[in-house]
């Protein structure tokens, strides 16, 4: 049988022990020193009898022994075992390693909470809240508030995330409206060199907007139940899955109520080689994260403005949410996940008086501005 080193290793020191992990989903493991020199032998494809040769000087019986861990913890592969591993490579070639290691190392972690480092936090042992030079010049600002009826200030702090949804159906002008303030283009750019660039709300390093939204729909007017991909160009939502349930999508999510009781949860995803192709550099994972980060907290003051509660949440079962949504977690991958709703703690002064001043004018327009 022909083996070859796995292409997403990374070795270290813990503790005064030889770490090897495989990345792609396996676990560190302590070994030997010398397994990295029987890792080497099998830089190209080769057998075990072949690569063995450069090992004179030890037992044959205890090498092939050691080839045949190798090859158990994923640290070899054979030909049939390698499809995911040279995708990776093909795709992820430019950053790898530093941020390759750092995105699946990190995925499918388990959310159980560690009662040892609860107990230290709820004991004290946590860092300060505030950080200050007490020994620096000062300059007093002045605490005078922006206008507080200004309609960014109060969306800004009226915003919550919630966890508690009423079971009322959205609707549909509300959800149109999310996604396409959210996820749709804005305008489109003339790049020149980089062709046609889209921009949305939010920003995006190099225009690239390698992020998708898949939506699952629960409780809104008008759309049946199912597993959806927003079509951000065509303004439209493409039916995936009809049997996709907000069941399941709470089981994907560790069985949160912000997402199992919401009328839509969105799974942003990132199409790797839309970021990759123009920032060749491995800091430009840091950029895709980024840009997560500022779609996300657009999405929450979107959904706030139009009397929603957001919810937002990075525990959720990776693999699985990628099964569902039917892309690989390689070239696509799960990144984030949004939810939305008919909150019903509506404790914010003025919530209620505001939420039903954007129905009648969003929903019942005047007779003048209605289409």
């Amino acid at each position: 049988m022909l083996l070859r080193r796995a292409h997403n290793l990374v070795c270290y020191w813990r503790d005064g022990s030889f770490v090897i992990q495989n990345y792609l989903g396996g676990t560190p493991v302590s070994l030997a020193p010398m397994a990295a020199d029987i890792l080497a032998a099998f830089t190209e494809w080769t057998t075990e009898d072949d690569a063995l040769k450069e090992f004179p000087e030890y037992d044959p019986d205890s090498c092939r022994a050691a080839v045949r861990e190798l090859h158990t913890y994923g640290f070899l592969v054979s030909e049939g075992e390698s499809e995911r591993d040279a995708l990776l490579a093909e795709h992820w070639e430019t950053w790898s390693p530093e941020a390759t290691a750092l995105h699946f190392s990190s995925k499918d972690a388990d959310y159980t909470e560690s009662p040892e480092v609860n107990d230290d936090f709820r004991a004290g042992k946590r860092p300060a809240l505030f950080k200050n030079y007490p020994t620096a010049d000062r300059i007093l600002l002045p605490r005078v508030p922006l206008d507080p009826d200004a309609d960014f200030v109060r969306t800004l702090y009226r915003r919550r995330t919630h966890r508690s949804f009423t079971q009322a159906d959205l609707p549909l002008p509300l959800l149109s409206g999310l996604l396409a303030m959210v996820f749709g283009p804005s305008e489109f750019l003339d790049g020149q060199d980089f062709g046609a660039l889209m921009k949305r709300t939010s920003a995006a390093g190099g225009a690239r907007h390698e992020l998708e939204a898949y939506v699952g729909i629960f409780t809104v007017d008008g759309v049946t139940p199912g597993l959806y991909h927003y079509n951000c160009l065509e303004h439209s939502l493409e039916l995936l899955d009809a049997a996709f349930t907000r069941e399941q999508a709470a089981h994907l999510c560790f069985d949160q109520s912000g997402v199992g009781d919401a009328a839509l949860v969105v799974f942003v995803t990132a199409v790797v080689e839309r970021m990759s192709s123009k920032y060749r550099a491995p800091r430009a994972y840091r950029v895709m994260l980024l840009n997560a980060g500022h779609l996300g907290q657009t999405f929450a003051l979107t959904a706030t403005a139009l009397g929603l509660g957001p919810f937002q949440t990075a525990a959720f079962r990776d693999s699985e949410v990628e099964d569902a949504l039917g892309v690989d977690g390689i070239r696509e991958t799960a990144l984030y996940v949004l939810a939305a709703g008919m909150p019903d703690d509506r404790s914010d002064a003025g919530y209620t008086a505001g939420l039903d001043a954007f129905r009648q004018a969003v929903l019942h327009p005047p007779h003048d501005q209605q289409g």
